[in-house]
């Protein structure tokens, strides 16, 4: 919150936050994004938002309520959280964003409500949210028409779902080692293009012996294999559908020496061929 006040104040664009969410909306969220991607439904993706929110934050509420025709998103900073105007337009912008991602770019808000007084320019916030926009509000919240809420989703995936969930439900239940996961799957990624790295490798890099990195990720319910192979599936359906990098590329990425050895893994990881898997979730 104090960086995006700051790069408003110091840069003089009181639309810093908007910006900057709209340029880097995608994976903002880290887990929580990928299990909105593969939700059935927007109503899931709310739902989601709301179970795992402390995955995001732990410095702000959200809540999603039905009533009738619409629908709403709000979110509940506590008072005394200190100026945060930045930060509200960027959490909204977060979700209108994804929203727009899954249902097409041609979605608007109901309405945009904002606790924050006008600023003296409007634009951005029209261009964004549209014309429907309120400032002063009692409440930050999104309002949509209930009638989307069950529209299918293009990426639905029920069985990746089920996997992603039940991690981050592990996570919340063991926040001493959600830090660490993270961390070692951001060192693994990093390392992609030289192969995974050596758990010994990893835990020097973490700075903790061989026998308590694998013991921390026994207690988080994985081991380091396990984890390299998350880190890799992962990658590869994100490169998969999101991108056109041909196969023999993708196949490099991840560590591998040669496609065939990425096909045989892809195969368990997704269930079915790489291309095949590609070709699905692109036409959907």
């Amino acid at each position: 919150m104090w960086i995006l006040e700051s790069a408003a104040r110091d840069s003089g664009d009181s639309a810093f936050a908007l910006r900057f969410a709209e340029a880097h909306h995608r994976e903002a969220t880290g887990l929580v994004f990928y299990i909105t991607e593969y939700a059935p439904n927007l109503r899931e993706v709310f739902r989601a938002r709301v179970r795992f929110a402390q995955m995001v934050s732990t410095g702000y509420g959200v809540e999603f309520r039905e009533e009738g025709d619409e629908a709403s998103f709000v979110w509940h900073f506590p008072a005394g959280l200190g100026p945060h105007e930045q930060f509200m337009d960027y959490a909204v912008t977060l979700v209108v964003q994804r929203i727009r991602h899954l249902l097409g770019q041609d979605w608007w808000p109901l309405e945009v409500r904002l606790q924050h007084p006008a600023p003296r320019e409007r634009e951005h916030f029209q261009r964004l949210f549209g014309s429907n926009v309120v400032f002063g509000a009692q409440h930050t919240s999104l309002r949509i028409a209930a009638h989307r809420l069950d529209k299918p989703l293009p990426n639905a995936i029920s069985n990746l779902l089920r996997e992603l969930e039940r991690g981050a439900a592990a996570l919340i239940a063991n926040p001493h080692d959600q830090d660490l996961l993270q961390r070692a799957s951001v060192l693994i990624a990093r390392r992609r293009p030289n192969g995974a790295p050596s758990v010994d490798e990893a835990a020097l890099a973490l700075a903790m012996s061989r026998r308590t990195f694998q013991r921390r990720l026994g207690e988080s319910g994985t081991n380091f294999r396990q984890l390299v192979d998350d880190v890799q599936a992962n990658m590869a359906r994100h490169m998969l559908v999101e991108t056109d990098i041909p196969l023999v590329e993708i196949a490099m990425l991840p560590g591998f020496s040669e496609s065939s050895s990425f096909s045989r893994a892809a195969r368990d990881w997704l269930g079915e061929p790489p291309i095949e898997f590609r070709q699905k979730h692109r036409a959907a």
